[in-house]
């Protein structure tokens, strides 16, 4: 599902400006919300709606943009029966936009509460060496130590008490 999302994707911003990339990216955006957290959403999957009547929903939601190309990407995706991408293709357009913007957002992992100083030296961190501007975000759950994720850039970074552990003990076991 993935694949033929990054294809209607890469269809729609093909000549785009970056301007016109991140309002695209908010109207998807807005409408897979609107589908997926309210009873509206159900209905409009349901084999009770039939496509001109989603078509017709979908398009009176994005006329104020009076742009020819959503409203003939909304068609493609009723004639291609393929509204199911939808939110895909939304996560796909922020993550092309905030790469053209050069902004990204991160997460902190830690079962401690990480302060803001802390935070704010990642963020600078991490947005001087990516040349780009870095946010976080401070999610307390189990993790045993602190892990850094910025999904968008691929960068991962990790440490764990069981992780110093466990390389302690190879480094005592290769030294006997």
């Amino acid at each position: 599902m993935k694949n033929i999302a990054k294809r209607y994707t890469a269809a729609l911003i093909e000549g785009e400006s970056e301007a016109n990339i991140t309002t695209y990216a908010m109207v998807f955006d807005a409408i897979s919300e609107s589908l997926a957290k309210s009873a509206k959403g159900h209905l409009f999957f349901s084999p009770y709606m039939d496509d001109e009547q989603r078509v017709a929903i979908l398009l009176a939601a994005v006329a104020g943009l009076k742009s020819e190309k959503i409203n003939n990407f909304i068609k493609l995706l009723a004639e291609k029966n393929r509204f199911f991408a939808m939110n895909e293709i939304a996560q796909l357009l922020n993550e092309t936009s905030a790469k053209l913007r050069k902004e990204f957002k991160g997460t902190i992992q830690s079962n401690q509460s990480v302060g803001t100083k802390v935070v704010k030296e990642l963020s600078d961190g991490f947005s001087k060496r990516n040349d780009a501007k870095v946010t976080f975000e401070v999610v307390e759950n189990g993790y045993e130590g602190i892990k850094v994720e910025i999904d968008a850039l691929a960068v991962e970074v990790g440490f764990s008490k069981a992780g110093v552990r466990e390389h302690m003990i190879e480094h005592i076991l290769k030294a006997i």
